[in-house]
């Protein structure tokens, strides 16, 4: 069956000045998949992106009253704000959870992205995105 996915604008976060930038988007909880962490291919330009994304309220740092969906963009460093992105998920790596420190939540994202760049970023060495062209 084909990958699920959310097409949505970008718009501007907290800001809350954490080491890994994200392109965030408002969905409807009827939108989404399961909430948690995931490994995500990002459509934008006419170009795919590897990445991880969270669906939830991030409890640790911001702890939203809707779900958010919160994309980091691997090696991508562009103004995407009010654009339009294709969010595809790939593959569900954990739940959402509260971490108790800011050190224990950016100590998993880190496992978190060297699993995907791991996975998913390369195969057989050509850029793979988990779609076929």
């Amino acid at each position: 069956g084909r990958k699920y996915y959310i097409r949505g604008k970008v718009q501007h976060g907290r800001k809350i000045g954490f080491d890994y930038p994200t392109a965030n988007l408002k969905i409807a909880s009827t939108d989404i998949p399961a909430r948690g962490v995931w490994a995500v291919d990002v459509e934008y330009g006419g170009k795919n992106y590897t990445g991880a994304a969270n669906i939830g309220f991030a409890p640790t740092l911001k702890n939203e009253k809707k779900s958010l969906l919160e994309v980091y963009i691997f090696d991508f460093k562009r103004n995407i704000y009010g654009r339009e992105i294709k969010v595809t998920f790939l593959e569900r790596l954990r739940d959402e959870k509260r971490f108790k420190s800011r050190e224990a939540l950016l100590k998993a994202v880190r496992k978190d992205i060297a699993y995907i760049r791991k996975k998913h970023s390369k195969k057989g060495g050509k850029r793979w995105t988990g779609l076929r062209k």
